[in-house]
This record gives structure tokens, sequence and C-alpha cells, in this order.
């Protein structure tokens, strides 16, 4: 005759036992098989329903509540904090020194600004901001959700050229072939993802990106693989060919859903 099972109360939770009691098999049966037999035994039923409904109440009630992001007090921190370089409307300045942060994804912004502030991204200019700890990561967010919120810029606005010089075909080449999957075949980015557009943002802005990241003076996920194989006159191709997509108009759902008519369009100079 088998021996029967043995409960024993343990806080372990591992195969071959149930949480809170654990159920001890016999000798020729496996610890698999355990968890079915604890199930099947009345007395245990009556000590672990009550302990796993208990559990329950207090994943209910511990659960700490979602912050909805409040973009009125993100506008106030903008302007307090931010505006001073990157202009009343987010759209940068000084040629690009400052990049236009209007009508990025929250993400994105996010992603960045904590980057700034844990120093694994070098910007001078943002260092007395977090030196003095005027930005917490509610500020941050509600920061975010205020310029992600603001209506992009047109080309003009941010110092894109009417006409574009380079090799744009070398540049569409390598855009569509390394870039195109992350940031869009129109460049306008990603929507639902971090993954921001390239339209619309300073040429010296986007160069210097260029160049820092090829460098490793920026993190990227596939730094390695895209950029420290890419020749100079490589990453001017493709700044041209971004720089041409700035034809197709404003990022948005549009030039998104005509993207591939649009770019048969500009192979013409």
């Amino acid at each position: 005759m088998s021996r029967p099972f043995r409960a024993d109360r343990s806080t372990a939770c591992h195969p071959g036992r149930c949480p809170v009691l654990v159920c001890r098999a016999p000798a020729g049966l496996s610890p698999l098989d355990t968890p079915a037999k604890c199930r099947a035994s009345p007395r245990l039923t009556v000590h672990l329903l009550p302990t796993l409904a208990l559990g329950s109440i207090c994943l209910v009630l511990t659960a700490p509540a979602v912050r909805a992001a409040d973009a009125a007090a993100g506008a106030a921190t903008f302007q307090k904090e931010c505006a001073g370089c990157h202009g009343p409307d987010a759209h940068g300045g000084k040629d690009g020194e400052y990049p236009r942060l209007a009508g990025l994804p929250p993400g994105y912004l996010v992603g960045q600004i904590k980057d700034f502030r844990d120093r694994k991204r070098a910007n001078k200019p943002m260092l007395p901001i977090f030196k003095a700890g005027r930005l917490s990561t509610d500020q941050i967010t509600d920061l975010a959700a205020y310029l992600s919120a603001l209506p992009v810029p047109e080309p003009g606005q941010v110092g894109v050229p009417p006409v574009n010089e380079g090799d744009l075909a070398l540049g569409e080449e390598l855009y569509v072939r390394d870039c195109s999957l992350c940031h869009g075949l129109a460049g306008e980015g990603k929507p639902g993802t971090d993954n921001p557009p390239l339209r619309a943002q300073w040429p010296a802005y986007l160069k210097r990106q260029l160049a820092d990241l090829r460098g490793g003076r920026r993190g990227h996920e596939y730094r390695e693989a895209l950029f420290q194989e890419t020749e100079p006159d490589e990453l001017a191709a493709i700044l041209a060919w971004v720089l041409r997509l700035n034809r197709l108009g404003p990022v948005g759902a549009a030039s998104r859903r005509d993207a591939t008519a649009c770019l048969a369009g500009l192979s013409d100079p």
C-alpha cells in the first residue's frame, strides 16, 4: 500500500511543490505529478484556497497606481527649464545646435532625457539641470507628454534647404537598407514605438548625431553594426537623402501611407 501524501507549510515554490503548502510525493512517484495530487486532496484545498485568496487581495491592495502624465505641468516645466535653448515652440535653435523637440515620441523623449540625467549621453548644456536636481521622474514624463503633442514644424522652420546636394542614389540605398526599418521608409519614424522621425530636424544636428554615433559618443542599439564601419562619405550620403525626404511634406499619416509612391517621385534632383 502506498503512503499518503504529506503536506507541510512552506514559502518555497518549485517543481514538485505547491505554493504555501509543500506536497511531498511517496517513493516511486515523480515530483511533477505531485501538484495534481495536491489539488485532489480536500484537506489541502481547505488550507490552500484561503491562502491564495488572501494573496490575490494583497496583490490588488499593493498594486501601485499609474500616474497620468500632466501636459499642462509639462508646459510650465518646458518654459522654465528648456525654452531658453530649444525655443518657445520647441523648434530648436542656433541653427541646429539645439534640436527641435516638438512632435517627437514621448517614449523617445523620456529615454533621452533620462540618459542625460544618468550621464549615458553627454551634453554640457544639460548638466546644470541635473546637477541641481531640478527635474524629477514625474516632471520628465509631463515634459515628454507636452512636447510630443506639439505640432511638427515645416522643414524650412528647422533649416532644411529646399535643394539638397550629395550622392542621393547612394544615400537612398544605404538609408533603405540600414535605417528605414526603424525610422520608416519616408523618415517618418515608427508609430507606436520610441523610434523618432528624422524629417523636420535641423541638418546640423543630424550631421552631428551621425558623427557622434560613429565615434561612440552616443549610444545606439546597433551602433557597432551600422556605424563603426560606415565611411564619412556614406554618412554624408545618408544625410543628403534624409534631407531630401523632407520634400514629402509634413510628417503624418498621409506621408506614411503614400511614402512608396512619393519616394518614386524623388529621383529627380
